[in-house]
């Protein structure tokens, strides 16, 4: 009875592209059919209609599509895999020895004052995917972490190599989060088996995820390297202007630094109104500075390079980086800076190594500061969207 009660009041899909294509694989099709008009980055191709995300999310969905169907809010799939994503975060924590108390801080950081608080709260199968790659990228890390890297098998190895080709076949990008085992493989130096079978092993699984990627393609637009988002149906003239200078381009550059790391909130109801209304200030939904909504991010500075771990985390953090700036999008609507998830696991192990040699005052109370921020500045979003 209870359940049927929560399920009386449980939110409804408005739309989420992932239903939809979920159910086009269960009745034998890659394109999708009954997805509401003028619903953003759809494609319309060949006379069919397609979605340009990458199609592990959609497997996902599948359970939740069998129990309510084409109602299935995206919630249904994504909150389990936050929680599943916490133990991970938790676990990950555990085998690297941070205590206890700290581990809850910074599960507290990363759920609730990060970018990802976002993507957990609202519909849309591009804030899925962002749930999803998080919780393959901890659980490929988790592998790695949980016993001493010479005793992590061959059958491990490909198994986060499997994972990280899920995470190819959500967001495309987080398949450089492969150079953190990549770094972590050759610190281990013990001899050319301790380096070639992991290599290889890592390799394989990786190639599954890539090699369906690049055929999932083919067989929709004829061509390995399209993935539709040039094709795709874009809601602002803004969007198409910037898309014209290209998918990725180093014009890109300086816009994304700005809203990544400078911008702040914006004058309600403009900069140029005579007096502000409440509530005075809102954030720009073309992103906010991860500097501001999550100030404790900083401390990723602190642990130093010539831990193994450390430089591993690295080697992943920045070719994400550097690809998500020059990307043609800061990806509207959002709070924080979203596009930062496709490295944020990487931090979090950053932030636990830092937590595990020092937590001060100041630390916990950056942590409290962007709880307090991230949730203020997500219901400020929604009120600016009419939400």
């Amino acid at each position: 009875m209870l359940l049927v009660t929560l399920l009386r009041y449980a939110p409804v899909s408005s739309g989420d592209q992932y239903i939809y294509l979920a159910d086009a694989w269960l009745h034998g099709r890659l394109n999708i059919t009954g997805l509401p008009l003028l619903v953003a980055d759809q494609i319309n191709y060949g006379g069919k209609v397609y979605i340009p995300f990458g199609p592990f999310p959609a497997l996902l969905s599948i359970p939740a599509y069998l129990l309510f169907g084409y109602q299935t809010h995206t919630m249904y799939t994504a909150y389990p895999l936050a929680a599943l994503s916490a133990w991970l975060l938790w676990r990950i924590g555990d085998h690297l020895n941070v205590e206890r108390q700290r581990r809850q801080w910074l599960l507290l950081f990363f759920f609730f004052g990060s970018s990802y608080l976002y993507p957990l709260t609202h519909e849309g199968p591009s804030f899925l995917a962002h749930v999803t790659t998080v919780v393959v990228s901890l659980a490929a890390i988790l592998i790695v972490v949980r016993k001493p890297l010479a005793n992590v098998g061959a059958a491990e190895w490909l198994a986060v190599g499997l994972l990280l080709g899920a995470a190819v076949l959500s967001r495309f990008t987080t398949g450089l989060g492969v150079f953190f085992f990549i770094v972590l493989i050759f610190a281990e130096r013990r001899g050319w088996r301790s380096t070639i079978v992991p290599l290889v092993s890592v390799g394989a699984g990786l190639a599954v995820g890539v090699v369906i990627y690049f055929a999932y393609n083919y067989v929709r637009f004829g061509s390995f390297t399209e993935s539709g988002f040039n094709y795709a149906q874009l809601t602002t003239q803004q969007l198409r202007d910037q898309l014209k200078v290209g998918l990725f381009s180093l014009e890109h550059l300086p816009t994304n630094l700005y809203y990544m790391f400078v911008k702040g909130f914006d004058p309600w109801p403009s900069a140029n109104a005579t007096t502000l209304s409440f509530p005075w200030l809102v954030p720009s939904i073309q992103g906010t500075s991860i500097l501001i909504a999550s100030p404790a991010i900083a401390y990723v500075l602190r642990p130093r390079l010539r831990q193994p771990l450390v430089l591993a985390c690295w080697a992943a953090i920045l070719p994400s980086f550097l690809t998500i700036i020059l990307y043609y999008a800061s990806g509207l609507p959002q709070f924080g800076y979203r596009y930062s998830l496709d490295f944020m696991p990487f931090v979090a192990v950053l932030l636990l190594v830092a937590a595990h040699d020092h937590f001060s005052r100041l630390q916990r109370g950056l942590i409290a500061a962007g709880v307090l921020i991230c949730v203020v500045g997500n219901l400020l979003v929604n009120f600016q969207l009419g939400f």
